[in-house]
């Protein structure tokens, strides 16, 4: 979330100013191929677009939880959900 965050409260970007977005979705992107070698994420996954879905969500939910649409219950269960059909192996 303070990736989102800081990327909106530093409003347009300067060139001394790089986007916080892209460094989240390449970890992502690391951890979810880590996980792929490991058999706990299908071999047919596209790792970056999937990185990019996730960093998406998380910032959709962000948004929902700042005007009160998502509490962090609601949200926490998104999330759980959404990774435990990611992540299949053991």
């Amino acid at each position: 979330m303070a990736y989102f965050a800081v990327d909106v409260t530093r409003g347009s970007q300067s060139p001394d100013h790089e986007a916080l977005i892209p460094h989240l979705i390449h970890a992502l992107a690391e951890q979810l191929g880590r996980a792929k070698e490991r058999g706990r994420v299908s071999s047919t996954v596209d790792t970056t677009l999937e990185a990019d879905a996730l960093a998406t969500m998380a910032a959709g939910l962000l948004t929902g939880m700042l005007v009160n649409y998502y509490d962090t219950d609601h949200a926490t269960r998104i999330v759980d959900y959404r990774l435990a059909q990611l992540f299949t192996g053991p």
